[in-house]
């Protein structure tokens, strides 16, 4: 009897859908402002990039982005950055009009030369709050 409860549970477990962690938020409710926090989700892979690069935040914009957001200047002290990383209390932000998508790039978080995500730790720490200037490019 055991036996056959074990298999059903595995057999349950194995069709069960994966759920991905919530990792960071991103609140577009005030007006021209744009915050991004961290949850305290462990990330689900292992990678390693450039601070240069940063993270894209894929699908956040309603719909594609058509002007250019650029902002180097975050207005709290309590900087977004990888767990993996000590902040230098610059991160930036960018969305390219050239390029246009429903995601956000954030980067330059960290003088530190690389950037590691690890299955299973902590992925993302505090919090920023950026201006939304968007610069239109099309006139």
């Amino acid at each position: 009897m055991r036996s056959m409860l074990t298999a059903a549970a595995l057999a349950l477990l194995t069709t069960l859908p994966a759920k991905a962690a919530t990792l960071l938020t991103v609140d577009l409710s005030v007006a021209d402002q744009i915050t991004i926090s961290a949850t305290g989700g462990l990330s689900s892979g292992t990678v390693t990039g450039a601070p240069s690069t940063g993270f894209y935040l894929a699908g956040i914009f309603a719909a594609p982005n058509t002007v250019l957001i650029l902002d180097s200047a975050p207005l709290n002290t309590a900087a977004l950055r990888p767990a993996s990383n000590t902040t230098d209390g610059t991160p930036s932000i960018f969305a390219s009009a050239d390029n246009p998508g429903t995601g956000l790039n954030v980067y330059g978080y960290t003088t530190d030369l690389s950037t590691t995500f690890t299955a299973g730790a902590l992925a993302f720490l505090g919090s920023s709050i950026f201006r939304n200037r968007p610069i239109d490019t099309a006139g």
